[in-house]
């Protein structure tokens, strides 16, 4: 079973920014979690309870929709910043594209529409707006890290690094970039790097959950299973984390052989029957196919007609009791 990635924004994320993806054969939940910078502290907190939502369509880019009213650029773009906390990502585009014809030299926009481009998953367009907005003010740390960002999600990871570099000198209190470069060391198996990363995020924002998850995931594929359980039960302390940072610390338990507890910890992060179903798998992990076999019986039990995952798990677990299966990797929030 995999555990589940940071919350992105929160950034994430995580993040991002955390659901169940479970071994091979083992149930799984979509992670949806999104990560993105913030505007300024007001609108940076409001705009964290964004990143589980989808957008409802792609994003395009915006168009005159006709004349109405004259409202001035301020107001403008005051409405695409209550469109983009909302979450109304094209709404916002064309409140800030009307706010930029009225008053060209607001750099801010093509910072926001940036943003509004990367909350929408419009990549391209969103590294376009980004670079157009250091352009004009080239000491814009926000406009770094949602450069750097745009390219994390397109897999350009060393410019991405570059990118966040330059945030976190312009400004150290860049958490969600230490957090970015913390899961980009991680996916290059540089665990140490990724922790001292997390550690520094967690210096500038102390009860991060996804600081916590993610710092737990860096212990936890380091093989440092204890240091990874307080990471994500510091995580849980918070009361912001969801039943990712559960789903993770059940893993973490399986891995540190504390079973019964990774029971209650996966029983946080799903029902009955799928807190059964990923103990299994953990036990599957560990060639303990007695306590396997068992585990995916009772998700059988409680669950028949949805568990045909636990079903196809326990006939594995009979017919190949010799058999290997991949490890356990948990994921981070962004």
């Amino acid at each position: 079973m995999k555990a589940v990635r940071a919350y992105p924004h929160a950034i994430l994320p995580l993040l991002a920014l955390f659901a169940v993806a479970c071994l091979a054969g083992c149930a799984a939940k979509k992670d949806r979690v999104r990560s993105a910078s913030g505007l300024d502290n007001e609108l940076h907190t409001r705009i964290t309870a964004i990143h589980n939502q989808d957008p409802s369509e792609p994003l395009r880019h915006p168009t005159d929709t006709g004349q109405l009213a004259e409202p001035s650029a301020d107001e403008l773009e005051r409405l695409g910043d209550t469109h983009l906390s909302m979450g109304n990502f094209q709404l916002a585009l064309t409140e800030y594209e009307k706010a930029f014809r009225i008053d060209p030299s607001r750099t801010s926009i093509h910072y926001k529409k940036g943003l509004s481009y990367l909350l929408g998953r419009a990549y391209d367009d969103a590294e376009a707006e980004f670079q157009e907005a250091l352009k004009k003010e080239p000491a814009n740390a926000l406009a770094y890290e949602g450069l750097g960002e745009s390219l994390f999600y397109r897999g350009s990871y060393d410019h991405a690094i570059s990118n966040f570099r330059k945030a976190l000198d312009l400004n150290p209190g860049q958490w969600k970039s230490r957090n970015y470069l913390g899961i980009i060391y991680d996916y290059r198996g540089e665990h140490e790097l990724a922790a001292d990363q997390y550690r520094q995020a967690l210096s500038v924002r102390p009860a991060s959950p996804t600081a916590y998850n993610n710092l737990g995931i860096a212990y936890y594929l380091s093989g440092d299973y204890e240091r990874a359980i307080v990471s994500f039960k510091a995580a849980l302390k918070t009361k912001r984390a969801d039943e990712r940072a559960y789903n993770n610390l059940g893993l973490a338990l399986s891995c540190a052989g504390r079973y019964e507890e990774a029971l209650g910890a996966f029983r946080q992060a799903g029902d009955e029957a799928q807190a059964y179903n990923n103990l299994g798998c953990m036990y599957l992990r560990d060639a303990k196919y007695p306590d396997a076999i068992r585990c995916f019986r009772k998700a059988i039990e409680l669950r028949p007609a949805f568990y045909l995952k636990a079903d196809e798990n326990l006939r594995k677990c009979r017919m190949a009791l010799g058999a290997s299966t991949s490890g356990s990797q948990p994921k981070h929030i962004e």
